[in-house]
């Protein structure tokens, strides 16, 4: 006998030692209306019950003791060309797929796994970059009058240090118009805090309404999202 047979041997018997008498069963219980009797139903279930009880307990005094392999599937979200599903959002002649965070990202520790709920909004990305879109896809509305929208945006990855340590990020944020003509670029990156937390933030200068798509870089981070810009 090798030392891992001695010591699962070792422990299992301390494991049953621990365990409680097993619960009486009233044979008659068991009987049912088949061509199979009360007895062979009873050694049949007695059987499957050992069974089980002995592949748990192997299971179990395997992993105490490191040679049953834990395997944890890491959430590290989709890649960004995967992630999200689209919505046509009417646009009068003309109809742009915004993106909805469906499935939505769960952020890893520290931050939180949900943005609060007073935003409406899920995480949508991964962890190298990701942001907070609204549940329904973002529709951004130019104030009365203006001849642009100015708009300021979140961004999280595991690989940005924090305000403290990074107080301008490396990251910049272009705009591609898709149903006409136009482009837009971020002004430098800053950090900002809220009820989330910390972030960075990029600011954009959007130009004419329309279909945007919005692309985030970040250090070897892309992330983009479609949104719908309107001056309704």
């Amino acid at each position: 006998m090798d030392e891992i047979d001695k010591l699962l041997d070792e422990a299992g018997e301390r494991w049953r030692a621990s365990q409680p008498p097993p619960a009486m069963v009233d044979p008659a219980s068991l009987t049912r209306e088949t061509g199979i009797g009360a007895g062979r139903l009873l050694l049949s279930f007695a059987a499957g019950a050992a069974g089980a009880a002995l592949v748990l307990a192997t299971v179990w005094i395997a992993a105490q003791f490191g040679i049953w392999h834990r395997v944890e599937e890491p959430n590290i979200g989709k890649p960004p060309s995967e992630a999200g599903a689209s919505t046509p959002v009417a646009t009068g002649n003309t109809g742009c797929s915004v993106t909805r965070p469906d499935p939505a990202f769960v952020a890893p520790s520290p931050y939180p796994a949900a943005p609060p709920l007073l935003y409406e909004s899920e995480w949508f990305g991964s962890e190298a970059l990701w942001t907070m879109i609204d549940r329904d896809g973002e529709v951004w509305r130019f104030p009365q009058g203006a001849d642009g929208l100015h708009v300021k945006r979140f961004w999280w990855s595991v690989e940005w240090r924090g305000m403290r340590d990074e107080p301008e990020p490396a990251i910049t944020v272009v705009g591609t118009r898709l149903d006409g003509p136009g482009t837009f670029t971020s002004e430098p990156g800053t950090n900002a805090s809220a009820d989330f937390g910390e972030a960075m933030l990029a600011g954009v200068e959007i130009p004419t309404a329309g279909c945007w798509q919005i692309t985030a870089n970040y250090r070897d981070a892309v992330l983009s999202f479609v949104v719908w810009v309107t001056d309704d």
